[in-house]
């Protein structure tokens, strides 16, 4: 996906990407085996990645007047950051206080926490952008993704005593037994769902993209 584009072709590129994990993600079944939560691992870390990236360019292509899905620009000329190093560095400034005496070139460790809607809806509103509207009203949509999706990566990424707990959490807030791990609990069916926990993820980041854009 080019970090740069029209609103509506980064939701559809990003979404393109999270199909095809999609339908891997159909395989996560129980009972779960060690190739299953090797799966689960990639599932979840590239999932959270798509959104991370989709979002870091939602906001820098927004900050350069990109076009939305009625090729109306989201943001007027006097507005406009002047290039993709520009935009970032609003971004970093926004975030980051400490970092305003600077001008980069940024680290990953320098930037905002992207995957965080509450980010991107604070960026947006900074910078004024008529994405601001069409983002709030799409991130406020009622979802569990963006609450344990970030949880689970982060127990793939690292599985310590912490990130193990924390999953236990998501499990009781899904009326599924503490004692599951975190493929298992992806894997599973939730009580009154119809699909498993990590489909129903999936398709609900399906649905923020359509309505972001």
């Amino acid at each position: 996906m080019r970090p740069v584009a029209p609103l509506h072709v980064l939701a559809e590129s990003t979404w393109r990407r999270i199909s095809r994990i999609r339908t891997l993600a159909e395989d996560l079944r129980l009972p779960a085996s060690p190739e299953l939560n090797r799966l689960g691992g990639y599932v979840c870390i590239e999932t959270a990645n798509q959104w991370a990236f989709f979002c870091r360019s939602y906001v820098i292509s927004s900050a350069l007047g990109q076009k939305d899905s009625t090729g109306v620009r989201v943001l007027g000329g006097a507005g406009r950051r002047k290039s993709y190093e520009d935009a970032l560095t609003f971004a970093v400034h926004a975030m980051n206080s400490s970092k305003r005496g600077s001008s980069g070139p940024w680290t990953h460790r320098d930037e905002p926490n992207w995957q965080d809607t509450a980010v991107v809806l604070k960026l947006l509103n900074a910078l004024g952008c008529r994405s601001y509207s069409t983002a709030s009203v799409a991130l406020s949509y009622p979802t569990r993704v963006f609450r344990e999706l970030p949880t689970m990566r982060n127990y793939f990424a690292h599985k310590n005593p912490d990130t193990a707990r924390k999953i236990q959490q998501i499990a009781r807030g899904l009326a599924l037994p503490t004692t599951m791990d975190a493929c298992q609990v992806m894997s599973s069916v939730a009580p009154g769902a119809a699909q498993t926990v990590v489909l129903d993820w999936l398709d609900e980041l399906r649905n923020t993209l359509r309505l972001m854009t």
